[in-house]
């Protein structure tokens, strides 16, 4: 069989059976001796939703951490040791939209009151 008749065979066998236990162990090792074989993987609709929601949150993750840094950077820059003394309420800020508006905020603020403000 084709590669894709396999996956599509086996995702309607996935679709349409809750296999016992034991029956599911088997399976999963006869499975597994034919990737082996075949070298072709066969990765489950939930493992594939799983697989995708990982990478959707290492995607925001890693934003956050950016925009975390620039906003590191920019109070140092600015305002040196009192700007970092902000950072632990920057910190709190969890959404990567809101970190971009304090980014800008520390832009136009004078002073390091000014961004204490917003964050308050």
């Amino acid at each position: 069989m084709a590669r894709e008749d396999v996956r599509n065979l086996f995702r309607f066998i996935d679709w349409v059976m809750d296999l016992p236990e034991i029956l599911a162990l088997e399976f999963n090792q006869t499975l597994h001796l034919y990737e082996e074989e075949k070298r072709m993987p066969y990765v489950t609709s939930i493992e594939r939703h799983a697989i995708e929601k990982g990478r959707q949150e290492g995607r925001l993750e890693g934003k956050l951490e950016r925009e975390l840094a620039t906003c590191e950077m920019l109070l140092t820059h600015k305002f040196g040791n009192a700007g970092l003394a902000l950072l632990p309420l920057v910190q709190k800020l969890a959404s990567p939209e809101r970190l971009k508006e304090i980014q800008k905020a520390i832009l136009d603020a004078n002073t390091v009151e000014d961004v204490a403000q917003l964050l308050e």
